[in-house]
Formats: C-alpha cells, sequence, structure tokens
C-alpha cells in the first residue's frame, strides 16, 4: 500500500520538477542571449557590462516600433489605393486586403 502511495506521489511530482528544470533553463538561456546581443552592439568585453545596459537592450527587442516611413504613410493617407478601403490613421496594412499602406 505504502510503495503504491509513493509511486503515485512520484509520478504527480516528477513532472513538475522537470518542467521547473526545463523553464529554469530556458530563462538562463534567454538572459545569455540577451547578454550577447548587448555585448555585440556595444563592442564591449561582458566583464564591462552593466545591469542598466542589459535591461535597454531587453526593452529593445521586446519593443517594436513602426519606422518613419510607416508612420508617415499611415498618417498622411489612411484610405489603400488597393481596394478604397478606409483604415485607421496608426494602421501599416489595410485591413481588408492586407497591402501595405
Amino acid at each position: 500500500m505504502l510503495f503504491t502511495i509513493g509511486l503515485a506521489a512520484l509520478l504527480c511530482i516528477l513532472p513538475t520538477i522537470l518542467f521547473l528544470g526545463l523553464t529554469h533553463t530556458l530563462k538562463k538561456a534567454q538572459q545569455k542571449t540577451i547578454v550577447t546581443k548587448t555585448t555585440e552592439r556595444l563592442n564591449e568585453d561582458t566583464s564591462v557590462l552593466t545591469i542598466q545596459e542589459v535591461s535597454k537592450n531587453a526593452i529593445r527587442s521586446q519593443t517594436v516600433l513602426p519606422s518613419n516611413k510607416q508612420q508617415k504613410s499611415s498618417t498622411t493617407n489612411n484610405k489603400c489605393l488597393n481596394c478604397n478601403t478606409d483604415n485607421q490613421s496608426y494602421a501599416v496594412y489595410c485591413k481588408n486586403c492586407s497591402t501595405p499602406l
């Protein structure tokens, strides 16, 4: 009876431990990628890399800003040239036919 309870508990706990180990490993790999990108961007040694520089790079890599060309075309003309659909002023692509504005 005790053997069955122990085996059931092990089968419930083991996948959780494996999952937590996997997520921990993936987070470490992601942090190493951010440090590597920041180091390449700065062309410096990792020994002089600060936390602020790493966090700035992490924020930059998660934020996608439209280019000036996209902003200009979408704010000056929100009507699609292909299908003549009215789009919102911040749209980059037509909501009807997906043509770049």
